[in-house]
């Protein structure tokens, strides 16, 4: 019984972890890949519940690492997100993100 409740505490502390990392990043530029299509979202963050569910404003989709359009308010939800990452230091030019590396 012991070990179901520690492996329990590890998950919950994890997905806590990631939630206040993520919540850290509202009102900041971010961008996020999709699971499925080469799909990438490039936003300022609006908001995120405590299912990780994602809400951005002013955002940009790219596709193929093609800029396809802009969407303006987006609500993704949390099981399509493979990844999230501040935009600062990444531009975006047309093609798709391009990392540049900062001094």
């Amino acid at each position: 019984m012991r070990q179901n409740h520690l492996r329990y505490w590890t998950l919950y502390k994890y997905s806590t972890e990631r939630l206040t990392a993520i919540i850290s990043r509202i009102n900041e530029e971010v961008i996020i890949r999709l699971k499925w299509g080469q799909t990438e979202y490039k936003g300022r963050l609006i908001s995120v519940d405590s299912y990780m569910n994602i809400q951005l404003s002013n955002t940009e989709e790219y596709i193929d690492r093609k800029h396809t359009g802009t969407l303006g308010q987006v609500l993704i939800r949390c099981n399509n997100v493979l990844w999230i990452s501040a935009a600062k230091g990444v531009e975006m030019n047309g093609e798709g993100p391009d990392t540049k590396m900062e001094d």
